[in-house]
């Protein structure tokens, strides 16, 4: 296993052959890019992975060869592949993720408590959880979209820093006083944060957020790294740029991604990119390469 260490942790997407098989060599590509990007981690078998349209087979499968290619490059390798609908089925999931060696076993929050009826019940839920998995596991949280966002609160997240367990979250509250507020309590845990909203970026590692995890790895990783490398003077505009180009995030993703990267671009719902959508990616492309080489 190796540490979670600071930096950017890319968001792994899946690539496919045309019948739904993970294609293992474009995934190899792929983390050869991670690398070449800056990313010291990889989370795999995330949403960007479209784990929710898989078998559970595959998403094991998934997680496996996630751990094992970012490890081959020296990235830490957290993991989740936490679909199920109940403790069992998570257990179940996450107990494979554990034994894949990954760095860290990524509990996605609207998995426990699923019909969200409060804060008590789903500290219960992720109780029952806990004891079901190997008792030396590393364990992360991810506040993940689909089907909802079931975002921490104060209780949940102090319960989860008590136990001892937790040492990863990848954030998706996209708010700049809640970011403050949790990167507060987290402090002295142990517990390292990293930000999925490339718009607050700058803001939580002020704060003491570990750093970005998010879909910007994918598509413009360069951004990233200009904020996580900027000195102190230079950082407010390089964040207020990035947000400008954030736009990107709202095209066809992960497909243009895919595309972007020139890789295979088969998703398992169907989504495709649209010559607009790789249009408007190529206009941002430039704008970036030009806007960096000036920071140089």
């Amino acid at each position: 296993m190796m540490k979670i260490t600071n930096g950017m942790c890319a968001v792994s997407l899946s690539l496919f052959g045309t019948d739904g098989s993970i294609d293992a060599v474009s995934l190899a590509k792929l983390n050869d890019f991670y690398a070449q990007s800056g990313c010291s981690g990889v989370f795999t078998a995330c949403q960007s992975g479209e784990i929710f349209g898989m078998s559970l087979k595959k998403r094991i499968e998934l997680a496996q060869l996630g751990v094992k290619l970012a490890h081959e490059r020296n990235m830490f390798c957290v993991a989740s592949a936490n679909a199920g609908h109940d403790i069992e089925e998570s257990a179940y999931e996450l107990t494979a993720v554990v034994e894949s060696g990954a760095d860290a076993a990524v509990i996605i929050t609207n998995r426990l408590d699923v019909a969200n009826t409060s804060d008590s019940a789903w500290c219960r839920d992720a109780q029952r959880l806990i004891m079901k998995l190997p008792a030396d596991a590393k364990l992360g949280l991810y506040e993940c979209p689909y089907p909802y966002k079931r975002l921490l609160s104060t209780e949940m997240l102090r319960f989860c820093a008590d136990t001892g367990r937790f040492v990863f979250i990848k954030d998706t509250c996209c708010d700049p006083d809640t970011l403050a507020k949790r990167l507060a309590l987290l402090d002295g845990t142990g517990i390292k944060l990293f930000n999925a909203n490339i718009q607050t970026l700058a803001h939580s590692l002020s704060h003491g957020a570990a750093g970005y995890c998010g879909v910007m790895a994918n598509l413009f990783p360069s951004l990233v790294m200009d904020i996580l490398e900027s000195p102190p003077e230079e950082i407010g505009i390089r964040q207020a740029f990035a947000t400008a180009c954030s736009v990107c995030e709202f095209l066809a993703y992960p497909a243009a991604a895919k595309e972007l990267r020139g890789l295979p671009a088969y998703c398992l719902n169907g989504q495709k990119a649209t010559a607009y959508d790789m249009y408007v990616l190529r206009q941002i492309e430039t704008l970036i390469g030009e806007a960096l080489k000036r920071n140089r």
